[in-house]
């Protein structure tokens, strides 16, 4: 087979976890995507016996979220941290922080060969956004926004991250076309 790389991202979604097999609440596009990263740790412990190593445990330490977009709305930044917009106002307060609420979020990126690479994290926590400001020089500089946050494994099954290609043999089409909008939780075959 040969190799395929991503060159795109775009289509970000998010929405507000309301719990292990439930829907989504208040599902929106996210837009002007530049770029998502994904980072997962792993830990590993060797277990010794008879002088060897006999077993080798993997466990999960992290996974990492980073991503970065054109800019946030007010109304999407509250909905990421769980901020409320009043007046076209948010007041960023320390009683937010234990109201934060899960968030799922899915993507899409083009492959080399024009078909498409699609992944879900269905459960995250943000933390606020790193803001930076500049003042105009020569050159106008654009500032972007990058959103961090932890992803957690659901209780149930442990998944933590969902990954399906639009050209992957016995792939579900229909599954596949409400992707972004549900952020799936499990593969289309144990839906």
């Amino acid at each position: 087979m040969s190799k395929i790389g991503q060159i795109s991202l775009k289509d970000i979604h998010v929405g507000v976890f309301a719990g292990e097999g439930e829907a989504y609440e208040n599902v929106t596009q996210i837009p002007g995507a530049l770029s998502a990263k994904i980072t997962v740790k792993e830990g590993s412990t060797t277990f010794y016996s008879d002088d060897i190593a006999a077993e080798t445990v993997n466990t999960l330490e992290s996974v990492e979220i980073e991503i970065e977009t054109q800019g946030l709305s007010l109304e999407e930044r509250a909905l990421l941290l769980g901020e409320t917009v009043v007046k076209g106002a948010i007041a960023a307060s320390v009683n937010d922080m234990a109201a934060r609420p899960y968030i799922g979020l899915a993507f899409r990126s083009q492959k080399s060969n024009g078909e498409w690479r699609y992944c879900s994290i269905p459960k995250i926590k943000f933390t606020p956004v790193e803001e930076d400001y500049a003042t105009k020089g020569e050159k106008v500089e654009m500032q972007s926004t990058k959103l961090t946050g932890i992803a957690l494994p659901l209780e149930t099954s442990g998944v933590y991250k969902v990954t399906a290609d639009s050209d992957a043999v016995g792939i579900d089409k229909n599954w596949l076309n409400t992707f972004l909008t549900t952020i799936p939780q499990t593969t289309s075959s144990e839906a």
